[in-house]
Formats: C-alpha cells, sequence, structure tokens
C-alpha cells in the first residue's frame, strides 16, 4: 500500500471514529427519551391495524418501531418547547444540562 493510500485509511479510521462518538453525544437526548416507559399506544394500534392488513410480522414490528421513534422525536421537540416534565421525568434539556454538569 503506498504511503498516500495508508493516509487515507487513516484518516478515514479517525474521521469514522470521530463520528461515532459525535452520534453517541447527539443520541443520548433520544436514548433517555427511548427508555421512559409509555403506555405504547402506538404499538398496539399497529397490532391491531395488522388485524385488518395482514402485513407479515417482522414488517408490521419495523412499522412500530419507526411510529415510535417518530413519536419519541416529536416529545424531543416538544420538551424543548413547553419547558416541563412528562411522564414525570426532565424535560430533555433540563436532563442534558444535569447530565452534563456531572
Amino acid at each position: 500500500m503506498a504511503s498516500g493510500e495508508a493516509n487515507d485509511a487513516n484518516q478515514f479510521e479517525n474521521f469514522s471514529n470521530s463520528k461515532s462518538a459525535i452520534d453517541k453525544i447527539l443520541l443520548q437526548p433520544f436514548n433517555y427519551i427511548e427508555q421512559v416507559p409509555g403506555k405504547q399506544i402506538r404499538t398496539k394500534l399497529t397490532k391491531a391495524f395488522n388485524y385488518w392488513l395482514n402485513i407479515p410480522l417482522d414488517k408490521c414490528n419495523e412499522i412500530g418501531e419507526i411510529v415510535q421513534m417518530l413519536h419519541n422525536a416529536s416529545l424531543l421537540i416538544d420538551d424543548i418547547e413547553d419547558n416541563y416534565k412528562k411522564r414525570g421525568v426532565l424535560a430533555i434539556y433540563l436532563w442534558v444540562e444535569s447530565y452534563s454538569a456531572n
């Protein structure tokens, strides 16, 4: 391998490692809100609709997960806008501030 190719490989590896670290940091609020237990209404609705739609179970589960992720994203935005507790836990930016202080 030529020295230029080795340098390119090292740069890519450094970028991949730093991207993973950045992704981990950026996903902390999402992961936090994902751990807060809810009523799982969207999951139940997905399964109820599947009673009529007869989608393969693996696809139905994927759809349910995507719907839940979208809902969690909307909760993050709502937390930022409203500044209050939801489900009895800190609004996400308050959690980030307390997490950063530790």
